[in-house]
């Protein structure tokens, strides 16, 4: 089975950077989002309070002119109250063309007789003199008696049309018809004159204008003038007679913020209204602008963020890295000199980590000393000569081993006593260390037993180093006051032979032959 994978570890300046950054950004998107509801609220409102001062304004000016067309109708019918439409009839077609042309209130002016004939009309190009009109609306006017505007329907000539009439009484209150002024609604007539085309604008706002019973009197959208829109609540609300501002869905499920206003003259409705769509996105072209205006600065921030991040993180990430690498066992470790850093914790923990493991190191350099040498003589043992002999084979390098033995040591320890003994062995622990070279071993294997270790040594020239150490021995005095004697094995490697357990029975045997002939002498292995 595989071993399982550790998870992907994250590196402290990568976290406190991404601390660093998410904290910004979440505060930007709450920030954000409170003040792009709050503008949105505040839009919305701005934009329902101004169409709502449209619509009051429109209907004020909507209201006066209603009243000067009125007055108008009104001038007229006294001007003519009393005039004979057939005797008069020139008189009467002027006094009509004069007040139409002077005034431009209505596409056209007519004395309608109580049987509905036309009796005088301007423009005379109308051509409706004599004819009789039997449009509901022309007939409700006459039967009223009363000042009447009608709702918009098709009149006689095939246009849509709304009728403004006035009853005409003479002198001795005779009711002789009615004065009918009327609107072309999808022509130019005096409230496209007056309030313009009413196009669309740039953020979508427009308004329209609903009669008493909710039908479309003015509008963009020419092909729905007379249309019925009283299911609209807007409209709904108008025909209450009630003003206001609200968002709304009009009937053609479209979303709108509108206001709306009453026009007292004619009970007609004044509608001002923008697509909340429009709103969003005007919002929306805001909120870019703003996330524009705030992105150098934010980037700013995050590059000192990040750098900020790094200087804090620096001394803990040298730190992991260092007892990282300290805790692998490669090699020893060099302490680096103690920096002061301006962090006080990093500080602290600096100088703490660095002292811990360099007391560690000491401690465990004492430890390998006491594993790895012999503590009488201050000698390398044998786990320290396998260790090198490894490392010369692994590098195919040749030498040559010294193996040797103290003569006669029991008799030393018999007669003058441990404590001389082991003088002894230091006194010849020294002597080898002062007869070999710089680059040549001592060990102690043990008891009485030592061996030199020659790198890069030949067997002949390992044999003449062991006679002078042999001899500088049994010419110098000892702990005991007289010199002694060793007896001394050589082998070379790897020309005897290449496996180091041979090697070593090879020096041990020649150690042997060195004894039994005698004692105080050399021999090399292989040789009697």
């Amino acid at each position: 089975m595989k071993a399982a994978q550790s998870p992907k570890k994250v590196s402290l300046t990568v976290l406190l950077s991404g601390i660093v950054i998410l904290s910004f950004l979440i505060t930007i998107i709450i920030a954000v989002t409170a003040s792009s509801k709050s503008e949105r609220e505040l839009l919305y409102g701005r934009t329902l309070e101004m169409n709502r001062s449209d619509a009051i304004r429109t209907s004020n000016t909507m209201n006066m002119l209603f009243k000067s067309m009125r007055g108008n109708l009104e001038e007229i019918t006294r001007e003519v109250a009393d005039m004979d439409p057939k005797r008069d009839s020139s008189l009467i077609q002027e006094r009509l063309d004069l007040v139409n042309k002077s005034s431009n209130y209505f596409n056209s002016l007519s004395w309608i007789g109580l049987d509905g004939r036309v009796l005088n009309i301007t423009p005379p190009s109308v051509n409706l003199v004599g004819k009789q009109l039997k449009t509901e609306a022309v007939k409700e006017a006459l039967a009223s008696r009363r000042p009447e505007i009608s709702e918009p329907y098709i009149g006689t000539t095939g246009r849509l049309i709304v009728l403004m009439t006035q009853p005409i009484f003479d002198s001795k209150g005779n009711y002789r018809g009615i004065m009918g002024g009327t609107l072309y609604l999808q022509e130019d007539n005096i409230l496209s004159s007056i309030f313009g085309l009413n196009h669309v604008d740039q953020v979508g706002s427009y308004f329209y204008v609903v009669d008493s019973k909710g039908s479309l009197i003015y509008h963009p959208n020419k092909d729905r003038l007379g249309e019925d829109v009283s299911m609209n609540p807007i409209v709904q609300n108008l025909k209450q007679n009630m003003s206001g501002k609200e968002r709304v869905i009009n009937t053609k499920g479209v979303a709108f913020l509108a206001g709306y206003h009453t026009v007292d003259e004619n009970g007609w409705g004044i509608v001002v209204q923008t697509p909340i769509r429009m709103v969003s996105e005007e919002q929306s072209k805001q909120v870019t602008e703003m996330f524009l205006i705030m992105l150098p600065p934010f980037l700013l921030f995050m590059a000192i963020a990040v750098w900020l991040a790094q200087r804090l993180a620096a001394p803990f990430v040298y730190l992991a890295r260092f007892v990282s690498k300290a805790s692998s066992g490669q090699g020893k470790m060099v302490i680096p000199q103690i920096k002061h850093h301006w962090n006080r914790e990093a500080d602290l923990l600096t100088k703490a980590v660095m002292t811990t493991i360099h007391k560690m190191q000491q401690e465990h350099a004492e430890l390998s000393d006491s594993v790895m040498k012999d503590p009488l003589t201050g000698l390398l043992n044998r786990r320290a000569l396998n260790a090198k002999l490894d490392d010369l084979i692994e590098n195919q390098q040749s030498f040559s081993l010294l193996m040797m033995d103290i003569d006669k040591f029991k008799n030393i320890n018999d007669t003058f006593g441990h404590q001389a003994g082991d003088e002894v062995l230091q006194f010849l622990a020294d002597l080898i260390g002062t007869s070999i070279r710089p680059q040549d071993i001592c060990y102690r294997l043990g008891g009485e037993e030592l061996i030199v270790l020659l790198p890069d040594t030949r067997l002949d020239e390992a044999f003449l180093m062991a006679e002078q150490i042999r001899k500088r021995c049994e010419s110098t005095d000892s702990p005991v006051r007289r010199p002694i004697t060793i007896s001394i094995g050589v082998a070379e490697y790897p020309a005897l032979t290449s496996d180091l357990e041979e090697l070593y029975e090879l020096a041990d045997q020649a150690l042997y032959r060195a004894k039994a002939a005698g004692r105080n002498r050399t021999i090399k292995a292989g040789t009697r």
